[in-house]
C-alpha cells in the first residue's frame, strides 16, 4: 500500500495534537543534547568508578570522590529514559497512522524502542539505589555486586538487538507506505542490520557498536527533526 506523505500531515487536525506531536518528537533531540552532557560530564568518573577490578574499598573511596558528579549522571541517564520514550511514541504514532489498523510493526518498534529506553531509566534507578544503601562507604560489598549488574545491564548486546528491532520495523513502515522520507527507511534498515552485527559479535565496544555510537543518536536526530517537520 502506497500512502502519499503530503497526507500523513492532517491540516484538519487540532493545533493542540499537532504541538503534542512536534514536542514528542523533538524528545529525541533533547534526549541526544543530555547524552552530549552526560558524556562530556561523567566520562573521568567512569574511568575511575567503573573498574571493578578494584577492591570494595577502593571503589567506595572512589564512589564518595564523585559523589556529586555520580548523582548528577544518574539524573541525566533517567532523564535520557524519560525523553526517549517521548519521541519513540511520537515516532510510534506516525507510523501507526500510516500502517492502519493492525499495527503490527509499528507495535514492535514501539515495543522495542520503550524497553530500550526503560533500560536507562532502570539503570539510573539501581545505581541511585546502591548509593543510598545505609553504610554503603562502611560496607560497601553488597552495593559494589549491584553496580556491575547495572552497567552490564547498560552496556549488553541486548542494547544493541532492541535498537535493531524498532530501525527494522520503522524501515519496514516507511519504505512500504512513504509515511517519511524514503531515505530515512533506507538508512533505518542499515542501522539495523549494523546493530545485528555488532549485537551477534556479543560486545558493545566492537567496532560496529563504536560506528553505532555516532550513527544512532545522528539517526534520532534527523527522524526527530522530520517529524517535527511533518507534524
Amino acid at each position: 500500500m502506497e500512502v502519499d506523505t503530503l497526507n500523513i500531515s492532517d491540516p484538519d487536525r487540532p493545533a493542540e495534537s499537532r504541538n503534542w506531536q512536534r514536542l514528542g518528537a523533538a524528545s529525541g533531540i533533547m534526549a541526544m543534547l543530555l547524552m552530549f552532557v552526560l558524556i562530556m560530564v561523567g566520562t573521568p568518573a567512569f574511568e575511575e568508578v567503573f573498574d571493578f577490578s578494584a577492591s570494595a574499598q577502593q571503589f567506595a573511596a572512589s564512589i564518595d570522590k564523585y559523589r556529586q558528579t555520580l548523582g548528577l549522571v544518574n539524573f541525566l541517564v533517567g532523564l535520557i529514559g524519560i525523553f526517549l520514550l517521548l519521541f519513540i511514541a511520537s515516532l510510534q504514532s506516525s507510523l501507526r497512522q500510516a500502517e492502519g489498523q493492525t499495527g503490527t510493526l509499528s507495535t514492535i518498534a514501539f515495543t522495542a524502542g520503550a524497553l530500550w529506553a526503560f533500560v536507562w531509566i532502570l539503570y539510573a534507578a539501581l545505581v541511585s539505589s546502591a548509593m543510598e544503601l545505609p553504610g554503603f562507604y562502611q560496607n560497601p560489598e553488597g552495593a559494589l555486586t549491584m553496580f556491575p549488574v547495572a552497567f552490564h545491564m547498560l552496556f549488553s548486546p541486548i542494547m544493541l538487538l532492541l535498537p535493531a528491532l524498532l530501525l527494522g520495523a520503522t524501515a519496514l513502515v516507511i519504505l512500504r507506505t512513504n509515511v517519511l522520507p524514503r531515505w530515512l527507511g533506507w538508512v533505518s534498515g542499515l542501522l539495523a542490520l549494523l546493530n545485528i552485527v555488532a549485537s551477534g559479535l556479543g560486545s558493545i565496544f566492537g567496532a560496529p557498536a563504536i560506528l553505532l555510537t555516532v550513527l544512532f543518536p545522528l539517526w534520532i536526530v534527523a527522524t526527530s527533526v522530520v517529524l517535527i517537520r511533518r507534524a
